[in-house]
Order: C-alpha cells, then sequence, then structure tokens
C-alpha cells in the first residue's frame, strides 16, 4: 500500500520539493513570451554586453503549498492540473521553498525572492476554511524563511473578503521574521480595496508600513462574460487572462483606489503591481489630462492629481515583461525609483527557458546607468520592504 503523503506545514518544508498549484496562472499563461518576441522588441534598447548589479532581489516569485493543489477537491487542484498541460513540469518547481530553488537561484544569479502565493484565490470558500487555508500558508512560508532568511522573504496571504481575519492575520504574521508585505489579489471575490469594508485592512498596513503587492486572478465571472467570452474556450481564457485581462482588472484595482480618495486618506501607505505597471504608464497623461482641471475645481474631490499618486503611492515591478519599450516607458513616466526587479518565477512560458534566467539577463543588458541598474535591482526593493 502506498504510503500518504503529509501535505501539512512539517511535511512540506522537511518532504519533496514537488508541490504546488499556480492558481490562476494556469491554462492562461500557455502561449506568453516574456522573453524576446517574434518581432524583436525585446532586444531594442538593451545592450551586447551584460552589466551585473551588486545583487539582485525578486519581488514577484511564486510558491504554493501542495495542499492548495494536491488532492482532488482542494481548491487549486484543477487549476494545477491545468497549469502542468500547460506549462508541464510547473508543480515540480513552485512547490520547491529549499534547495533546488535556492541552487536555480544561484545559477542565474539571483540572490534573495519575496515569496507570495501569487494568484491562487480562495475568497470564495467559506470564512473557516480560508482562514485556516490562509493561516497554514503563511506558517508554512515563515518556516521557509526562517530555514533560508538570506534567500527568502515573504508576503502574508490574507482572507481578504473576511477583513476582521485578514487584520487579525497581518497582526500575527507581521511579527514574524521576513514577513515584508501583504498579498491582495486583483479582485476580492468581485470586491476591491477602495470599497467601504476594507478601510481596517488598508489602516493596519499603513500603521505598520507593509506595502500591498496587488496581483492578477481570474477574471470576475460577470466581465469574463461579457467582455471576453468569444465563443471559442481557449481564446477565452486566454483573452481573459494572460493577454490582457489579468492586467486590466489589476489596473483598474489600483486606479479604484486612487480615483476614490484611499491614498488621501492613508497618505503613507504603498502598493505594487507587476508587469510593467498593468499598462498605466501608457495611459498616465491621459489620466491627468482628463482630471487635472476637475480635481483643480472640486468636480473630483482629490487632494493631488492622478498621475501624483501614481508616481508616490504605487510601485511596479517587471513580472516577465522582460521587452525593452515599454520597461523605458515606465521608467521615463515613473522614474527609476519606482520600479523593482522580479522574475513572476517559475512562469516563462512560451520561451523554453527558465524565469530567472530569462529576467536576470534582461536586467543586465537593457540600458541603464549602474546607479539605475543597482536601485532596480535591489535598492528599491530593500527599501520599500525594509529587507
Amino acid at each position: 500500500m502506498e504510503e500518504k503523503k503529509d501535505l501539512s506545514r512539517r511535511g512540506f518544508i522537511t518532504g519533496s520539493a514537488a508541490a504546488v498549484g499556480a492558481g490562476a496562472l494556469a491554462v492562461g499563461l500557455a502561449g506568453c513570451a516574456p522573453a524576446a518576441s517574434a518581432s524583436g522588441s525585446a532586444a531594442s534598447g538593451t545592450s551586447a554586453s551584460p552589466a551585473k548589479p551588486t545583487k539582485i532581489i525578486g519581488t514577484e516569485e511564486h510558491w504554493y503549498p501542495e495542499f492548495f493543489f494536491k488532492e482532488p477537491g482542494s481548491p487549486g487542484f484543477e487549476t494545477m492540473q491545468s497549469a502542468d498541460r500547460a506549462l508541464g513540469g510547473i508543480s515540480e518547481l513552485i512547490g520547491d521553498v529549499g534547495d533546488a530553488r535556492i541552487a536555480r537561484m544561484k545559477q542565474y544569479g539571483l540572490d534573495m525572492q519575496v515569496l507570495s502565493l501569487g494568484g491562487s484565490s480562495v475568497d470564495s470558500l467559506p470564512a473557516a476554511q480560508q482562514i485556516a487555508y490562509l493561516s497554514e500558508s503563511n506558517d508554512m512560508l515563515v518556516d521557509a524563511i526562517a530555514a533560508n532568511p538570506s534567500y527568502f522573504a515573504g508576503f502574508i496571504a490574507i482572507p481578504a473578503s473576511i477583513p476582521d481575519a485578514a487584520v487579525a492575520e497581518i497582526e500575527r504574521c507581521s511579527t514574524m521574521k521576513g514577513m515584508v508585505g501583504v498579498s491582495v489579489l486583483s479582485n476580492i471575490n468581485g470586491t476591491f480595496l477602495d470599497q467601504a469594508q476594507y478601510a481596517p485592512v488598508l489602516e493596519i498596513c499603513e500603521s505598520l508600513e507593509l506595502p500591498i503587492y496587488i496581483h492578477p486572478t481570474y477574471a470576475i465571472p460577470t466581465i469574463r462574460d461579457i467582455f471576453y467570452d468569444v465563443g471559442i474556450p481557449t481564446a477565452t481564457t486566454q483573452f481573459s487572462q494572460a493577454a490582457i485581462g489579468w492586467h486590466y482588472e489589476t489596473a483598474v484595482h489600483v486606479l479604484r483606489m486612487v480615483f476614490s480618495g484611499v491614498f488621501d486618506r492613508y497618505p503613507k501607505l504603498q502598493v505594487a503591481i507587476g508587469h510593467l505597471g498593468e499598462g498605466i504608464p501608457f495611459f498616465i497623461d491621459r489620466l491627468g489630462s482628463t482630471t487635472n482641471t476637475m480635481i483643480e475645481r472640486g468636480g473630483i474631490p482629490l487632494q493631488k492629481k492622478i498621475p501624483d499618486y501614481l508616481k508616490e503611492n504605487v510601485h511596479y515591478t517587471l513580472g516577465a515583461f522582460n521587452w525593452a519599450n515599454p520597461f523605458n516607458l515606465l521608467k521615463s513616466q515613473m522614474g527609476v525609483e519606482r520600479i523593482m526587479f522580479s522574475t513572476d518565477y517559475p512562469f516563462s512560458p512560451g520561451t523554453g527557458q527558465d524565469a530567472i534566467d530569462v529576467a536576470v539577463k534582461f536586467l543586465q543588458t537593457v540600458t541603464l546607468t549602474a546607479d539605475e541598474r543597482n536601485k532596480i535591482a535591489y535598492q528599491n526593493a530593500t527599501a520599500l520592504f525594509k529587507l
């Protein structure tokens, strides 16, 4: 009789490296190409001679515990099955938070990862299950960090749809070494952080100086059906997820926080998003030109202009968007001090290459001064997350 595997915290940390569910990051990732595209856009604005920064910290790096996906009926079971079919071997990478991952980091020159659950959502589950799943996950992550504190830090996963429980989990985990921020999804069971029920979450994050990383998840079903359903299941999935839907929704989440006055109420609150800003840098001038006069006249009751919040309260990571042209747009619009390195590990679909390798090579070859490269590589993250 086959021995039953221990999927609990201790069994996970001390057992096999094979693991974890990709949450929302499943079939929608198939076919994306975060390295050089067929059009060659990744080469524009890059140098042939790699320039190595002093240190490199990845700030959108994924892991998942086995109990999220391993057994039928677990939250990520179907998603992880799809992820492995689309991106073979992902479950053998994403679950490892030990020696194998560290060896891969060393191989490609990545010094530290700030780990998070990424797009895996439990927000629609009963409250007790949400709390149990995420509490166990956070404890497991703390153990992994304690075992390798120079290589790993982490974001607190919270049952965001239960604000009181979310606050309690932030309070509990914020005292644990290496937990440096809070992870929230692009929609919280169809809601967003600017809505009144989430005020306690925003308040504690500001008071504890814990940045919030907003990561894409599945589209709200009604929005998916209205906006993205083109009658071809695979095309609908890709359209609503990795092709563009994830990024639109995350951008809308951040912009809701700006337009609703969240950053006037919590001026010290800091938020981070990936994928070179989820399209926001392209629109920043438009966002200003269409609202500046209304803000000045009081029609939109904000204390600052829209672009000011996006440059003072929001940070942006690479997130596997390893293309020079949009990177240069982000840099020119937001400033190098707002950009942080990330790899979106282990997801590097469409390239046949390791996600860390692709991202590090991009960082080393994109046109930057040595000072700018070091800021993006590690200094900005060190300052924001107090690493």
